[in-house]
Formats: C-alpha cells, sequence, structure tokens
C-alpha cells in the first residue's frame, strides 16, 4: 500500500511499503501522516496546503514469481 500526496497536482509527499504490517485502514492512516511530515524531499504540509491536496493511494497485490516477460504492461 503506498499513499502520495499532491498539492495543486505536484507531488508533496509519498510513502509506503509493500508488505502490509497492520489492517489496511491503519496503513492507509499511519502513511499518509508519515507522507504529510517526514518524506525527506519535501518540508511538511503546512495547514494552508489542506484545501488543494490531493490523496492517492495505491494498493498493490500479492507477490509472485513473474513467469513469463510478456505479460508485463
Amino acid at each position: 500500500m503506498w499513499v502520495t500526496l499532491r498539492v495543486a497536482g505536484a507531488v508533496r509527499g509519498s510513502m509506503g511499503e509493500i508488505e502490509a504490517s497492520r489492517p489496511l485502514y491503519q496503513q492507509v492512516i499511519f502513511f499518509t501522516r508519515r507522507a504529510a511530515t517526514r518524506d525527506a524531499r519535501f518540508a511538511p504540509l503546512v495547514d494552508s496546503d489542506l484545501p488543494a491536496i490531493t490523496v492517492e493511494i495505491a494498493l498493490i497485490g500479492p507477490i509472485g514469481l513473474l513467469h513469463d516477460r510478456k505479460r508485463l504492461p
């Protein structure tokens, strides 16, 4: 699960992990907070950013071996 925060369309934070370590709703809360405050590439978000923020959540499916490279998008 991965959370990406955008302000006015520009990425302002992104955090997540490949394998879940807690229930999904807790993952969303945890990584949204981290993306907003701990992504080292950006200054932490502030209250004035909130009206323009978009939250994107990407769910990652089961991990497995890829047997046929032709099936890649």
